[in-house]
């Protein structure tokens, strides 16, 4: 069975140049000035994408979908929009009230929700859609919010037919809410008298001293076809005293129309159509209900469908993201392309136009303002969507609508051409358009259902995070709740603290290579991010460390329209990876991570951590900046989302055996470098292979024993005293050999006995356990007898020489040789009641996986039975 989307979307371009800072480039703190194409990302993000989601009035509004930063300072638009519109239309009286109420219930959004003015109000402005529930949109609500009026883009903008300006845009004055009332009052007569659409003039002055009724009679309308409800709706918006316009909320108590409600997420659940019998309704229909493609969805896929942006070959090809609408300048000159024709336009600039052009210009402006107008809605280019929507109706159904809830077994299998996908790196199968297709909706599935489906949604995070919903995916596996996120609201971010200073420092140097953060939005959310947490952490003794910005900066990129939630995330991973890193003495919680990471160094790579040691050269040197920030401050933000995917699904001590994962991946240069030379590369990493990265660090995790990497587990003083030295205690020795017994039981493989969060299904295969008993054998005797699996040192010993001694025969090397474990195998090696002969195989033999267990300590009766000889 296939689906058949409901709906069909249409996307267009906008381009704009923005204004060049010529003068004063750098700011009074010694920076350079954020650069005005930057803002207007920044603009974009915080004040428009915020405001696409799903609530009451959105449909009203088209939706902007991207705003792209390319070279130039250019910035280009994507939004939603239909060629279709209003202006060329005889309308009814059904259809007419259709666009009065769906154009108020847009400027009651854009006015009280958003807070904005259009500014850009003609008849075009309303476009005609499909949908029957909404068919009517208002169009180019976001482009004077992001330009900040024109200012950022040194521009005065004005609509396609400046006949519906208000007098006071005229004059140049800042667009208000009062001329929105005007455009749209005068839009709707235009709309209302279809055959008096010649008699309004060219120029907008002419109505500047008119009243009501000198205005109708100038357009040559009777009053008689007026009723008084219109009467009234039209003295309240053609007024040339702005002051005297009525406002939004009165216009639609005037029409009587409903005002519009907002509802929570709870009354939209209760309020949602059900139905009693699901065999009632068809599969066309139910997938309408349940799976509906929404547009920020259908975007997302259109960026993977057309990765190079690229309109059809015969259009002059040019990638059609970047192709520029054609903006009329008002002195008849066309702005961003050459050779333009005037009669591609509907309209032409007319006489009485050219008069007005003269009166604006005549007043003093800034020479490096220009005066713009928005292209028609026939001259928009729309970007390609034919491929795509082809590629969507030969989906199958089982795509939009997975199995979520089934055995567990029939929910882990998957075909065989998704697990070779799933093979594939990382980078490709984000391009891949039917891999990335059925991610999209298993997540948006997974996610609507959380947290009752949290298990499932951890599953399948250890394959991949679909990019389009990670900030969601963080949040669920953060396990961030609801009253999380209202904390944030409740919270004093403005007050000034001890340390707004040092904020002020370090935000503009965070991440600046990315737009979001350099922009002044940017630099305010993150700000307002940092003060909240502060406030909030400040009874445990949390201050803030210079890091705090970095670590913050992926939660904020994510959830740039969402403060609270980014709070809350970063609250919480704050708390549990770096719990105690940042209070006013933190030395003993880095210290204890920091031995930690040495220990688990000599535990998989003794012959390293013996290198390293032999040069003095210690984590201190280099790795505190590492856990400080959780690697961003050494990866490129791009790198550190792939990479926190999978750090989220790890506990606490995940971090650890990323580090390790990273030096694995120096280990061939570093070898061989003396102290100096490690200062060198370490002070500039080279590039890091993030996809060999995350799987090494999986492998190091799922093969290590839990208590080997355990915080708040041992004795920082008995760390320092023997830094190399790995410790396993009984209870997970206890456990190791309950589960490899069970394995052996049901010829399964043992990757549960070391996958500390089952972040790989194929760690700990073929793994051995040896125990070296170095207890004496009145010890043996008097507590339980022999250990299973044990040996005694001299054995073990004796049997290491004879190996070593057959490798130098074999392969003659020049150097010392190290023991190696064969291939395949996982050995682990624990000795028993002896530091000095564990220290020994470690830094003599460099033997890797070798821990050691200290029963001495313990209650020697009580040794579990399953670790006895029976």
């Amino acid at each position: 069975m296939v689906m058949k989307l409901s709906a069909k979307y249409r996307l267009a371009t906008l381009a704009f140049e923005s204004s060049t800072t010529q003068n004063d480039m750098f700011g009074a703190n010694g920076l350079p000035l954020t650069p005005p194409s930057i803002t207007m990302v920044g603009n974009f993000h915080s004040f428009v994408q915020s405001f696409n989601t799903a609530t009451t009035l959105t449909p009203y509004l088209t939706h902007y979908l991207d705003c792209i930063r390319s070279k130039n300072e250019r910035i280009t638009l994507v939004f939603e929009h239909y060629a279709s519109c209003t202006a060329d239309d005889s309308l009814s009286t059904e259809n007419l009230q259709s666009i009065l109420q769906c154009g108020l219930y847009g400027l009651y959004h854009l006015h009280y929700v958003i807070g904005a003015v259009h500014g850009l109000i003609s008849p075009s402005a309303f476009l005609t859609t499909n949908d029957s529930k909404t068919p009517y949109k208002l169009t180019h609500w976001a482009v004077n919010i992001i330009t900040d009026m024109g200012r950022l883009c040194q521009t005065q903008i004005y609509p396609d037919d400046i006949r519906f300006i208000a007098p006071e845009q005229c004059l140049l004055l800042k667009a208000t809410k009062k001329s929105d009332i005007w455009s749209f009052g005068l839009s709707i007569l235009y709309l209302m008298f279809p055959n008096q659409r010649q008699n309004f003039p060219d120029n907008p002055l002419e109505f500047i001293d008119d009243d009501l009724n000198r205005i109708i009679t100038k357009l040559g309308i009777e009053i008689q076809d007026l009723s008084e409800k219109w009467m009234i709706f039209f003295q309240s918006t053609l007024n040339c005293n702005p002051n005297e316009r009525s406002s939004i909320k009165e216009l639609i108590k005037i029409m009587a129309i409903p005002e519009p409600k907002y509802y929570t997420t709870y009354e939209k659940f209760i309020t949602t159509k059900s139905y009693q019998n699901v065999n009632e309704i068809n599969d066309e229909e139910f997938f309408k209900i349940s799976n509906f493609i929404n547009i920020h969805e259908f975007y997302y896929l259109w960026s993977i469908a057309y990765p190079s942006k690229e309109t059809d070959k015969e259009e002059q090809k040019i990638p059609s993201i970047l192709s520029l609408p054609k903006l009329v300048i008002l002195e008849n000159e066309c702005s961003n392309q050459e050779n333009c024709d005037s009669s591609n336009y509907n309209r032409t600039i007319t006489d009485d136009e050219n008069n007005l052009i003269d009166k604006i210009m005549a007043i003093d402006l800034d020479s490096n303002w220009k005066m713009v107008r928005l292209p028609s809605n026939c001259d928009f280019k729309l970007l390609p969507v034919d491929t795509i929507n082809q590629r969507l109706l030969k989906i199958s159904s089982e795509i939009f609508s997975p199995l979520l809830i089934s055995d567990a077994n029939l929910f882990n299998k998957r075909p065989e051409s998704k697990q070779s996908c799933e093979s594939l790196p990382l980078p490709i199968r984000e391009m891949d358009f039917d891999y990335q297709c059925e991610r999209l909706f298993l997540f948006k599935a997974l996610l609507n259902g959380y947290p009752f489906l949290r298990n499932q949604l951890i599953t399948e995070s250890k394959t991949d995070i679909c990019p389009h919903y990670r900030a969601q995916i963080w949040s669920s596996l953060l396990n961030v709740r609801w009253k999380d996120k209202l904390l944030f609201d409740q919270i004093d971010k403005i007050s000034k603290t001890t340390t707004d200073r040092q904020i002020a420092v370090d935000i503009p140097r965070c991440h600046q290579y990315n737009d979001l953060l350099a922009s002044a939005e940017g630099h305010r959310k993150l700000t307002r991010i940092l003060k909240a947490w502060l406030a909030h952490n400040e009874s445990n003794g949390e201050v803030y460390w210079q890091g705090l910005d970095s670590l913050a900066a992926p939660f904020v990129i994510l959830n740039f329209n969402n403060e609270s939630q980014a709070f809350a995330c970063f609250d919480h991973f704050v708390r549990k990876y770096l719990n105690g890193f940042f209070k006013k003495d933190n030395s003993s919680a880095i210290q204890e991570y920091l031995a930690l990471f040495q220990v688990i160094i000599a535990f998989h790579d003794p012959m390293l951590s013996n290198h390293l040691a032999s040069l003095k050269f210690v984590p201190d040197l280099y790795a505190i900046s590492w856990f400080l920030t959780m690697f961003t401050h050494i990866l490129p933000l791009y790198q550190i989302f792939q990479l926190w995917d999978t750090l989220i699904l790890g506990n606490e001590s995940f971090p650890l055996f990323i580090g390790l994962a990273i030096l694995h991946q120096l280990r061939d240069r570093i070898s061989d470098f003396t102290f100096n030379d490690c200062i060198l590369i370490f002070s500039d990493l080279p590039q890091i292979d993030i996809d060999r990265c995350v799987r090494n660090s999986i492998k190091f995790f799922c093969s290590t024993p839990k208590s080997i990497s355990r915080r708040n587990l041992w004795e920082i003083q008995a760390l320092k005293k023997y830094p190399r030295l790995p410790r396993i205690n009984i209870e997970d020795l206890t456990t190791l050999v309950d589960r490899l017994n069970l394995s052996n039981c049901t010829a399964s493989t043992t990757a549960v006995a070391f996958d500390q969060q089952q972040l790989c299904s194929d760690c700990g295969r073929n793994t051995q356990l040896v125990l070296i008993d170095c207890r004496s054998k009145e010890d043996i005797q008097k507590y339980g007898g022999t250990l299973i699996n044990s040996v005694r040192y001299e054995d073990f010993y004796q049997e290491l020489q004879k190996e070593l001694t057959n490798v130098n025969k074999t392969n003659r090397p020049a150097a010392k040789c190290h023991y190696q474990q064969p291939h395949g195998k996982h050995n682990l090696i624990v000795v028993i009641d002896s530091i000095e002969k564990t220290l020994e195989l470690i830094e003599n033999f460099s033997i890797p996986r070798v821990c050691y267990l200290d029963l001495s300590s313990s209650d020697l009766g009580n040794i579990p039975k399953c670790l006895l000889i029976q």
